[in-house]
């Protein structure tokens, strides 16, 4: 089972091959991760053989996006949520360009001097991406120009694809709890979040989008460009805790299929933090939940809110309050369910928690609560911050001729 070290450190490895055989062109699609960059500057890379003078470019795309290869209009598609309440419409990061231009609904990238490939492999399903149906009535419905509550990014078909980093998750046909569920619906991970393509140009003359050409940035020397789908911070307010925001996200990557074909469902679930652990502690909060609210997180939101302000005037006045040991349960299965990398924290705030009870007539009392409510607010900010969760599985979307 990976970690998310390792996941990490497999995304560092693959960015060591040599720069002079590589032109990569980094795009990051993220409703919770922005990336930066700078004008090129340096020599210009080498090309990738002197016989044919090409480059390689890498183009690697964040979710939470689907993706089809459209076999009938010679394009890859990249499909994603209008996330209007959440998060700013994506936009491109450019060189020559001091306001990074947005994408439109329905966009098109094209890469300069692109070399088509003999053959592609971005329909084989040996890159971790969840693999899903979609009737070819379905798919021309939602791409359709004009449409309303999602992006359409046009690509060219690339040389390959690869997964550039996994996080673990399992995607349902069924709901958990529904009485026809069978394991047999279910589908586990690591699944892709992260995918690369990559392509062949005969030159470096940059890209266009929507009919204007743009330079290259760069990403830690690099040239690149960035796509970027940042979170509107005034309405982005779902908890860490369950992957609230994942789970939100790809509903409403589901939701924008489903909008077209009633039967096309599919329902995503994240681990404990141990990465390994499934339970259904999450479900009464799940925005995905068909028989609960889309704003049902909110009713986690109470509940940490609640149970932590009783345990905040506990430590304040021990003798005013009584701990309650069902909101100290709570607050640890909180913690479980929290992906954050402070859970080591969480259980030392509640180790400190105990010694703090068993220590009432200790002499260094005042200190001990000053540290421990200064433990208890890396708890709060641990568990209600949801950024940087970009833990949705990438969907690969198979066209299928309808009957």
């Amino acid at each position: 089972m990976e970690t998310i070290e390792e996941e990490i450190m497999t995304k560092q490895s693959l960015l060591r091959i040599p720069e002079e055989l590589l032109l990569t062109i980094a795009v990051s699609l993220c409703f919770f991760c922005s990336t930066g960059g700078a004008a090129i500057a340096g020599n210009t890379p080498t090309p990738l053989t002197s016989k044919d003078s090409t480059y390689q470019v890498m183009l690697s795309i964040e979710g939470p996006w689907a993706y089809a290869v459209d076999k009938a209009n010679n394009r890859l598609v990249l499909i994603a949520p209008d996330d209007k309440t959440g998060h700013y419409p994506p936009t491109t990061s450019t060189s020559d360009d001091d306001t990074d231009p947005h994408l439109k609904n329905d966009s098109q990238l094209t890469i300069n001097s692109y070399v088509a490939p003999g053959s592609s492999t971005c329909e084989q399903l040996d890159i971790s991406t969840y693999p899903a149906n979609i009737s070819d009535k379905t798919f021309l419905a939602v791409t359709k120009a004009g449409g309303k509550g999602r992006y359409v990014l046009s690509l060219p078909i690339p040389d390959s694809c690869a997964s550039l980093k996994r996080f673990s998750s399992k995607v349902s046909t069924t709901w958990w709890t529904d009485q026809n569920h069978h394991v047999s619906d279910v589908k586990g991970g690591p699944f892709s979040t992260i995918i690369q393509l990559t392509y062949t140009v005969a030159s470096l003359s940059g890209f266009t989008l929507d009919g204007q050409t743009y330079g290259f940035t760069t990403n830690n020397g690099i040239p690149s460009i960035a796509i970027t789908m940042s979170p509107n911070n005034q309405n982005a307010i779902w908890p860490g805790t369950c992957d609230i925001g994942s789970r939100r996200a790809f509903k409403l990557l589901i939701d924008v299929f489903r909008s077209k074909d009633s039967s096309f469902a599919l329902f995503e679930d994240f681990p404990q933090a141990d990465h390994t652990t499934y339970d259904k502690w999450c479900w009464d909060y799940d925005p995905q939940n068909p028989n609960g609210s889309p704003n049902a997180f909110k009713k986690l939101m109470d509940n940490l809110s609640k149970r932590v302000q009783r345990l905040r005037a506990f430590i304040e006045h021990p003798g005013a309050s009584k701990l309650k040991q069902a909101d100290v349960q709570y607050l640890k299965a909180a913690a479980l369910h929290t992906p954050a990398h402070g859970n080591v924290s969480a259980e030392a705030f509640f180790k400190d928690l105990a010694i703090f009870v068993d220590s009432q007539s200790d002499s260094n009392l005042s200190r001990k609560r000053h540290f421990l409510l200064a433990e208890l607010d890396d708890f709060v900010h641990m568990t209600s911050d949801g950024a940087g969760a970009c833990r949705k599985a990438v969907v690969h979307l198979t066209i299928t001729a309808s009957h």
